[in-house]
């Protein structure tokens, strides 16, 4: 009997849909709403998150600042770049986009690093009251591939907050 039961409570569990993590952003007075797939690994940044694909390939960051605190933001972003080796190769590619009813521009850079060619895109978000969101997605093209269905569920579940 006992093991019928661990049997249903297993089948039960892989039928459930994948747990995931809603972050508010920013937390205290929240412009938008995503949800990350818990399989990835989070964990808190000086403006914000930062997660991690299963397979350690693609880096996913969402970030905010208002005022002046843009400025620092996306200074730090450039020192991610130099920590992490990772360098820009030519200009950006650059085009609006709806994040599901939220305009925002993205910057998409060709890149290298450590592990070869790599892209690195930024999507800037108006947050209202002089306020941005930032959202990073590096990886490869293999890499953001073999992680196609979580990047899409991450991205398509951001939500202005009404």
């Amino acid at each position: 009997m006992k093991k019928l039961l661990l049997a249903a409570v297993a089948i039960v569990a892989l039928a459930s849909p994948a747990l995931a993590k809603r972050l508010a952003v920013p937390s205290d007075d929240p412009a938008v709403t995503l949800v990350v797939p818990d399989s990835w690994t989070m964990k808190e940044i000086e403006f914000g998150h930062s997660a991690v694909s299963p397979d350690k390939s693609v880096a996913f960051y969402v970030e905010y600042a208002a005022g002046k605190r843009v400025k620092a933001m996306t200074d730090l972003n450039k020192e991610w770049l130099k920590d992490n080796d990772i360098v820009t190769l030519g200009d950006a590619e650059e085009r609006e986009l709806d994040f599901n009813g939220i305009k925002g521009s993205v910057l998409k850079f060709k890149a290298k690093d450590e592990n070869g060619p790599t892209n690195v895109n930024f999507a800037f978000l108006p947050a209202g009251r002089e306020r941005v969101i930032m959202l990073t997605l590096w990886g490869s093209d293999a890499e953001q591939a073999k992680n196609d269905a979580d990047i899409n569920a991450i991205l398509g579940s951001i939500k202005p907050i009404q």
